[in-house]
């Protein structure tokens, strides 16, 4: 018998967006929502939608309206450099997803157990 386990995974990550005012300016956050359907009302709002995909990919992978942003100031080993925005920078002392996290596991016997489970 084959003996299931449901992981949840707490991790944190902490970095740092940083953003050239001169490019993010409102001409800037009129042409994102053009995109967007007018979502973002601010930069905070942005910075959130930057964090997201970095935190989940570790930021090597296009965010849309953005790019690729810098990490620590350079350009992530093997991603052309035509697709790196130089006005986003993701300032990290530690490689995002590299941590200590929080597991919880628990035992199931089967599919409609993991779904109880929650």
């Amino acid at each position: 018998m084959t003996v299931k386990f449901k992981c949840e995974v707490v991790r944190e990550d902490r970095f740092i967006v940083e953003l050239d005012e001169a490019y993010f300016d409102e001409a800037w956050m009129v042409e994102l929502n053009k995109c967007f359907f007018n979502y973002y009302r601010d930069i905070a709002e942005v910075v959130d939608y930057i964090a997201k995909p970095v935190t989940s990919s570790g930021g090597k992978d296009h965010i849309r309206g953005i790019g690729i942003p810098l990490f620590n100031g350079e350009k992530p080993f093997g991603v052309d450099a035509k697709k790196i925005n130089t006005h986003v920078n993701i300032v990290s002392t530690q490689e995002i997803g590299d941590q200590e996290c929080e597991v919880l596991i628990w035992g199931v016997r089967n599919h409609d157990d993991i779904e109880t489970a929650n």
